[in-house]
């Protein structure tokens, strides 16, 4: 490996690890801020919310991992221009193929440490976020229980406690269950306790009614009983849901299991071909800026033009994937054109780049 290579790596790598720790800082922030409600209204410890917060770092880094290093190879190729650092290459007889080399090189280790990212840890911390949530959901349920106040964070559950006594006894206490849409039953009792084992939480009403409201035969029945127990492991109602299930799931289970439900079915399986395309994306950005960028760097406002090209060319990469993505949820079975797109892209794209050079140096060099 030559010097200079050396020097375009290490140009690369730190720009590369700051331009994403600032893009994902922000959007953590911003995705973290949507989950304090969890410790406004659950009461769940503030480590637990850091934990929950955490597990996001993966999906935030799968988005934006083509997006900064689309950032880093921009801003490195100028600095490398402003700085004169590549007329001083090519005045020591450093052909223009021979510098893009390293970018595309690292472009590529890029896209193979996004592909891990997408097959392996993605789908742990998303299974991760999902227990953590479960966890804080279940041991935040007696929390959600305020006295003296209608609560309805219970799917399915509107529940009133009057006041709370000595051995943790719960007095007057009434419970609208609403889960059968069907029926509505409203329980009346005088005295209750919560009872927990592994994480399961039942409230069991002492000396109360039953009353059960049947919608369709608009009648209702009434049932006196000494003791009843109510499951309170409904979950709560979750607003904001960032982490799809889809994501739980590894990349050949989304493209070949057989157990995904008929209805997820072409969701999943364009989520994994996604999870496949969106890496490639880096690549194919990192060859088109590339392409503009070189082609005519004597020339500043030239490279306003191209700047603004590649840009575009950003874009249009970025928009075509995600429209093929949202379209594909109905009907997958054109993907092979988004593969197509991303794999033969950056191909023609870099042999035009050896074309170019080839031209140059013939016309350096007529004997060649």
């Amino acid at each position: 490996m030559f010097l200079y290579e050396k020097n375009i790596y290490k140009n690369l790598f730190f720009p590369f690890l700051l331009i994403t720790f600032a893009i994902c800082g922000i959007a953590w922030i911003v995705q973290s801020i949507r989950y304090l409600e969890i410790i406004l209204s659950q009461g769940a410890r503030i480590l637990d919310f850091i934990n929950l917060t955490i597990c996001l770092i993966p999906l935030l880094l799968f988005i934006i991992l083509p997006i900064s290093l689309f950032l880093t190879i921009l801003y490195v190729y100028k600095k490398f221009l402003f700085d004169s650092e590549i007329i001083a290459l090519y005045s020591l007889g450093v052909v223009r193929i021979n510098i893009i080399k390293p970018f595309v090189k690292f472009s590529i280790l890029v896209t193979i440490a996004h592909l891990l990212l997408s097959f392996y840890l993605l789908p742990i911390s998303s299974n991760k976020f999902k227990n953590l949530k479960l966890n804080i959901s279940q041991s935040s349920i007696i929390n959600l229980l305020q006295f003296n106040t209608f609560i309805s964070k219970i799917r399915g559950l509107t529940i009133f406690i009057e006041k709370k006594e000595g051995d943790n006894l719960l007095k007057n206490i009434l419970i609208n269950d609403s889960k059968n849409v069907d029926k509505d039953i409203t329980f009346i009792a005088s005295s209750g306790k919560f009872y927990s084992n592994n994480k399961l939480y039942r409230l069991i009403l002492y000396d109360g009614t039953k009353i059960e409201f049947q919608k369709n035969k608009q009648r209702y029945s009434m049932i006196k009983f000494s003791e009843f127990t109510i499951d309170l492991n409904q979950g709560e109602k979750s607003n904001n849901k960032l982490i799809d299930d889809s994501y739980e799931l590894t990349v050949p289970e989304l493209l070949f299991s057989n157990n995904i439900p008929d209805n997820k079915i072409k969701k999943f399986r364009a989520q994994g071909h996604f999870r496949l395309i969106w890496p490639l994306t880096s690549i194919s950005m990192a060859v088109s800026i590339l392409y503009f960028l070189t082609r005519r760097e004597e020339s500043r406002i030239q490279n306003f033009k191209l700047n603004f090209y590649s840009f575009l060319s950003m874009i249009s990469i970025i928009g075509f994937n995600l429209s093929f993505y949202i379209f594909n949820q109905v009907s997958y079975k054109y993907y092979p054109i988004v593969y197509i797109f991303n794999i033969f892209l950056p191909l023609i794209i870099y042999y035009k780049l050896y074309r170019h050079n080839n031209k140059n140096l013939l016309l350096i060099n007529p004997l060649i």
